[in-house]
């Protein structure tokens, strides 16, 4: 570039848009085109310097809005966060998660003691709660799901069990297993049947099975309170090993010594539901409407 075009390129560098402008208007016939190309790029230089300032003040400005939302957000959600501690600080006992592990097998045969011991005669024929010949029964108008629920206790739960495991045997062929379970799966519990032969007293994998599910899910934080329904003093280690994870014990049986009940078992979990009460007043209001009176129907409960 000579000396000339040099001072000529300073000049227009030193003028304003609107003078340029005019420059390139006035002289557009009378500078060279190697000139005017100075002119031209000089413009374009100028508006793209505009359009990029107006671009980073909206770019800024967009910043500021984002950041003042974002500000404006974790506000809320710290504030929200807080309210939500404060709220599960109120409903952590409400919400414990609960499982039922039953030993079907010495339910039913305690059970039909007890109510044969005050008297109540159950049918010889299969009914929906009861079956004759099988360790099968339950109690009448009570969801095994909602047993925690149903029956007032110490500690507050979900309303409803994420599963009711109900383990016994069926003598006879498979297809009374089968029947069994699907006896069982009606009344809304998971159930677990092994076959029996019938001169066998009392079938271990009831127990073997009920105890590794009940130490299984507590393993892996399946349920925060567990409802063990049996009298056994072998589930003795068993509710010591899952209270050693920081779980909740319900032991529920009948008792006394006649029924099958385990003082030890009775004194180790944290609360203890006596059957008795309940078992005799459901029965003889299920199998005698009118006699609904007779009995307390509010079990009693005890703490170690």
């Amino acid at each position: 570039m000579s000396l000339e075009r040099f001072k000529n390129y300073q000049k227009l560098k030193s003028m304003s848009m609107e003078e340029l402008e005019q420059y390139y208007t006035e002289n557009s016939k009378n500078v060279g085109s190697i000139g005017m190309s100075f002119v031209r790029e000089e413009i374009a230089r100028r508006e793209q310097a505009e359009r990029m300032e107006e671009v980073s003040q909206l770019v800024d400005a967009r910043l500021t809005d984002i950041s003042e939302r974002v500000s404006s957000m974790m506000y809320n959600l710290h504030f929200e966060l807080e309210r939500r501690e404060g709220l599960e600080v109120q409903l952590s006992a409400a919400a414990r998660r609960w499982m039922a592990f039953i030993d079907g097998e010495n339910l039913a045969i305690q059970g039909r003691k007890v109510l044969e011991s005050s008297g109540i005669e159950l049918p010889e024929e299969k009914t929906e709660l009861n079956w004759p010949g099988q360790e099968l029964m339950w109690l009448p108008s009570l969801d095994p799901r909602r047993f925690l629920t149903d029956i007032p206790f110490r500690f507050a739960v979900q309303p409803a069990a994420i599963r009711a495991h109900y383990y016994s045997c069926a003598s006879g062929s498979s297809v009374d297993v089968d029947e069994a379970v699907g006896w069982l799966g009606g009344l809304g519990f998971h159930p677990n049947v092994f076959h029996k032969k019938k001169k066998e007293k009392k079938r271990k994998q009831v127990d073997i099975t009920l105890s590794k599910d009940f130490l299984s899910h507590a393993f892996q934080n399946n349920y925060d309170v567990a409802l063990l329904i049996a009298g056994d003093r072998d589930y003795l280690p068993l509710i010591e090993e899952v209270q050693r994870l920081g779980k909740i014990v319900i032991l529920a049986f009948f008792d006394s010594a006649a029924g099958g009940l385990s003082t030890e078992l009775k004194a180790t979990c944290d609360e203890f539901i006596d059957l008795s009460g309940i078992w005799k007043e459901r029965w003889s209001r299920h199998l005698n409407p009118q006699d609904s009176d007779e009995f307390d129907s509010q079990p009693s409960r005890s703490y170690p």
